[in-house]
């Protein structure tokens, strides 16, 4: 392969690399600003509740608690649109 062709593929690459972190760059400051809109109390709380099944769970028990996580996770969904309606998050 020529010299001037291995630098192309450079600099293809280089491009695809700056594209890809400007992209994560972008989700980076999307979920910045969602954790920025969800109330102190509610990260506390989810936090200390999570550490605490932590403390208290199995390391054998997490794969049936994912599975019950993904089961409830249309419900959680639901419950986040409702507090919006009602103003919670703002």
């Amino acid at each position: 392969m020529k010299r001037s062709d291995l630098v192309k593929q450079i600099e293809t690459l280089d491009e695809t690399i700056t594209l890809r972190t400007d992209i994560v760059h972008v989700l980076a400051q999307q979920t910045h600003m969602t954790l920025k809109k969800v109330p102190p109390v509610w990260l506390i709380g989810v936090g200390a509740v999570t550490g605490a099944l932590t403390a208290i769970v199995t390391p054998d028990r997490f794969y049936a608690m994912g599975l019950t996580g993904s089961r409830l996770l249309p419900l959680t969904r639901k419950a986040f649109s409702v507090g919006q309606q009602f103003g919670a998050g703002e």
